[in-house]
């Protein structure tokens, strides 16, 4: 009869302390493997803050005048610098967990 090896010194732990049977008997494993699926659904959110402006510089006046209706037109011109605090944000939900087995004709060790 084959000898097996100590389950319980493969696991470098006393076999007196377990349920590990003594070294000589024949133990076998059973592997199994298995496919686990989780599903997280993103969500994007963003939200505008308070939005400022501020104006740079000085301000531009161009003329122009209509000499067949008799009348003129001003154009002012304002370069102005706008702020605008975004907040990104993402939340994640986790689904419902799946699990699949697979078989394996050499599953015995």
């Amino acid at each position: 009869m084959e000898k097996c090896d100590d389950p319980c010194a493969e696991l470098q732990i006393n076999s007196e302390s377990c349920d590990c049977p003594p070294p000589g008997d024949c133990i076998k494993a059973v592997i199994q493997y298995a496919d686990i699926s989780v599903p997280i659904e993103l969500k994007q959110n963003a939200a505008v803050g308070k939005v400022q402006i501020k104006c740079c510089g000085k301000s531009e006046v161009k003329y122009e005048e209509n000499c067949n209706n008799d009348t003129s037109e001003i154009i002012i011109t304002q370069r102005i610098r706008i702020k605008i605090p975004i907040n990104y944000g993402i939340t994640a939900h986790v689904g419902k967990e799946l699990i699949e087995c697979t078989p394996d004709k050499d599953n015995f060790e």
